[in-house]
């Protein structure tokens, strides 16, 4: 079972290249997503570069006809030749020097990542160039190995996840909302890519994205922050790993009423796990805060797994519930484990009708309760650490007790914050037990009709940790994207 994150060691140069562990693509002719989606790059030593002011990738396209340009950064610029002019004479004209030169691919804007690297002077009549300010050297294609690794951290109900392919590596170089190189234009590709980051910071999603099947989402050792909903709706074998996710509020929406949950799973489902239409979804490190109506909601999903991620600054957390149809889902199966729930409000998570495996999360001083077991749902508490906040006792107009969460509008005079896990507060109350949970400061589990409820070990081994303050601590301190790693 995965467990510490270690400071991964990346030389970079003045120029902010990557020297190392660095994602790379790797493009087959039929992995190349329309419009050329994603950047390609890698990097043979280049010469010293020439004195230059502001790098200005627009020079090579206006140079000649002959020559098209494929990607503008901050860093370097990628271009097509068909002239027989050499990649030197293409970087030449933006005052770059030649990082790489490659077979290119016959009409589109992309290397042919399947052939050897070309001198800068190919000879060729055509060629692809990678231009760049400083000296870049060769590194190796971390694709395989790298999800490789990610996919050995799986656990539970999602463990089957496969992902995208490990050999198609789409690499977002833009903080944009769409467009070459978005994180948009990945998703919502019908290829199998396992996507990963060459920037750090926000990127802003006006309307909502429609995540498509087999695609991995892996954050490790950048700083990505998404405002914006990702759709999995009738998606199957998804993985998304160590961001942090936002939605703030829209055009036209009033604050507190804003639509969209920050990650909504939907499809068909029924009595059987094979009645659903989106199935085998792992979100792993996620850092979820101050959403839309909720973080995540499983309205018809099955085979998922949430792990390692941190919940906070919100009112409700998850709802686990009936399918987009409206109906019952009993073949709903969801693992949560070493999750921390950060003084959230309610619904942590709120799940009816299918089987949860709740197993070592940190359940931390909820306002109203932890988690919720209805419809009949089977709810397997497994050594979790719940810690109870106070009760709250106000005094009438001079000090009500208020929850200081976005949106929360709980006032009252008095408040019981001991109850960790219910089946209280529905018609149709849910089956709990509990397996070496650890109860802090009078925090409860509402035990009910525990024979009735499954038992995970019979459909997976899980490496279950004592629940400890200690396990706390660490779950507290490694929850949520992990900015820095190793391979």
């Amino acid at each position: 079972m995965r467990r510490f994150c270690l400071l991964f060691l990346v030389l970079t140069v003045s120029c902010g290249f990557p020297l190392a562990g660095d994602p790379l693509e790797s493009a087959t002719p039929e992995s190349t997503p329309p419009g050329g989606e994603g950047q390609f790059h890698r990097g043979p030593p280049a010469v010293q570069p020439p004195e230059t002011e502001e790098l200005s990738c627009d020079l090579i396209s206006s140079s000649s006809d002959a020559w098209e340009l494929c990607f503008s950064g901050s860093q370097r610029c990628e271009a097509t030749y068909d002239d027989g002019a050499g990649c030197t004479a293409v970087c030449a004209a933006a005052g770059l020097n030649c990082a790489a030169a490659y077979e290119n691919r016959d009409g589109l804007c992309a290397p042919n990542l399947e052939l050897p690297t070309l001198p800068c002077d190919s000879g060729h009549q055509s060629d692809y160039c990678v231009c760049g300010l400083e000296e870049t050297p060769a590194v190796d294609d971390p694709g395989p190995g790298r999800m490789q690794q990610l996919l050995e951290e799986r656990e539970g109900f999602g463990r089957a996840t496969q992902g995208g392919d490990p050999n198609k590596i789409y690499t977002v170089s833009t903080l944009a909302d769409s467009g070459v190189g978005s994180l948009r234009a990945a998703l919502e590709s019908d290829e199998a890519w396992s996507i990963v980051f060459e920037v750090d910071g926000l990127i802003h999603w006006e309307t909502d994205v429609r995540a498509k099947s087999y695609k991995t989402v892996d954050g490790r050792g950048r700083d990505v922050t998404v405002d914006g909903t990702w759709r999995l709706e009738d998606v199957h074998d998804f993985i998304l790993s160590d961001l942090t996710l936002t939605r703030s509020i829209r055009e036209g929406e009033q604050a507190c009423e804003q639509d969209g949950d920050v990650i909504d799973i939907r499809g068909e489902g029924g009595p059987s796990p094979t009645d659903f239409t989106s199935y085998n979804i792992w979100l792993h490190h996620i850092a979820f805060e101050d959403g839309g109506d909720g973080l995540l909601d499983i309205r018809g999903g099955t085979n998922i797994t949430v792990s390692w991620s941190r919940f906070a600054e919100h009112k409700k957390v998850s709802l686990a519930w009936q399918d987009d149809k409206g109906r019952a889902t009993p073949g709903m199966q969801v693992t949560w484990h070493h999750n921390h729930f950060d003084h959230t409000t309610v619904r942590n998570p709120r799940f009816h009708y299918g089987r949860a495996h709740y197993v070592n999360n940190y359940v931390d001083e909820w306002w109203q309760s932890g988690a919720a077991s209805y419809d009949d749902a089977e709810f397997y508490s497994e050594a979790n650490i719940y810690r109870a906040a106070d009760d709250c006792h106000g005094i009438p107009q001079i000090s009500p007790c208020e929850d200081e969460n976005p949106c929360a509008n709980n006032n009252d005079w008095f408040v019981d914050r001991s109850l960790a896990v219910v089946h209280e507060g529905s018609s149709d109350p849910g089956n709990i037990k509990s397996v070496g949970d650890l109860l802090l400061n009078g925090a409860q589990v509402q035990v009910r009709n525990a024979a009735a409820v499954f038992d995970p070990n019979e459909s997976y081994s899980f490496p279950v940790e004592p629940a400890t303050e200690g396990l706390a601590e660490v779950i507290e301190e490694e929850a949520g994207p992990r900015h820095s790693w190793v391979e």
